[in-house]
């Protein structure tokens, strides 16, 4: 740190960067569905409800005795307040708190457009979804803005970051296990680990990773007093439901052997 720097603004960027870095892999993760048609807000009155309402809308919301509903057009109206409209619909993780704020935020700052966000809950598909709107004019550079977000190259689309995971598969010669409880971030291409449960009293591992391969090294306490340390191997893996493992190979810096690990995600229902 450098000479008058205050600790509590690092800390402060610090936090910055890793919400940023979790809201990136959200939009990574994300299934984003353009639209093909233009839509437009059209109002009526309570009093005519009945005879207005469409099944057909987007989108039907009420203020005070006036209703708006977002429908579709024909892409030959001509009306200047068409709109093209996308649909986001998020994995179950990492959290996606404050993603509306932080990706219309970008959206006005790199594009210089504002956008409309409908949000939606459907539990057979994952939960909350958002439709997202903006003028026909803007489309173009709101899709370059969210391209250059999902391109960027410190985003990575099984990132550890946020993940929670035990270790249910362990060698005989290790220490951890299934209820050792691994915390991850990940900010680029470097991640670490505080960790503890079962046999470990504490522990931190700090690793690279390239792609699907990764190496660290670990230091733990052991619930008896010992201290112990090494370093490993793996291939990180998404298993079918989205969740991610690593598969360790590890080697005890005081010559006690090597084994093999899997340290797996844990499920929402299990945290």
């Amino acid at each position: 740190m450098s000479q008058g720097t205050n600790p509590i603004d690092a800390l402060g960027d610090e936090h910055e960067l890793l919400c940023e870095q979790r809201l990136k892999r959200v939009l990574v993760n994300a299934r984003m569905t353009v639209l093909p048609s233009f839509w437009v807000f059209e109002e009526f009155p309570d009093s005519e409800f009945v005879r207005r309402a469409r099944r057909s809308s987007l989108a039907l919301v009420r203020n005070q005795d006036t209703w708006s509903q977002l429908v579709e057009v024909d892409r030959t109206t001509a009306r200047q307040d068409r709109l093209n409209v996308w649909l986001f619909e998020f994995a179950s993780e990492p959290s996606n708190a404050g993603f509306v704020g932080w990706l219309a935020s970008e959206i006005r700052r790199r594009s210089g457009t504002g956008v409309a966000v409908i949000c939606g809950y459907d539990s057979a598909r994952g939960g909350i979804y958002d439709y997202w709107a903006c003028p026909q004019l803007a489309f173009e550079s709101v899709q370059s803005t969210i391209r250059e977000l999902t391109s960027d190259s410190n985003v990575v689309a099984d990132s550890l970051d946020g993940r929670i995971m035990n270790a249910p598969v362990t060698a005989p010669n290790g220490v951890i296990d299934s209820e050792t409880i691994f915390r991850f971030t990940q900010v680029g291409d470097q991640f670490r680990a505080e960790y503890s449960g079962g046999h470990v009293s504490s522990g931190l591992l700090c690793g690279v990773r390239n792609g699907s391969e990764a190496t660290f090294r670990y230091v733990q306490s052991h619930k008896d007093g010992e201290n112990a340390s090494g370093e490993s191997r793996c291939v990180i893996e998404r298993l079918p439901d989205g969740r991610l493992q690593l598969r360790e190979s590890f080697q005890w810096a005081d010559g006690r052997g090597s084994g093999e690990n899997i340290i797996r995600e844990l499920a929402t229902s299990e945290r």
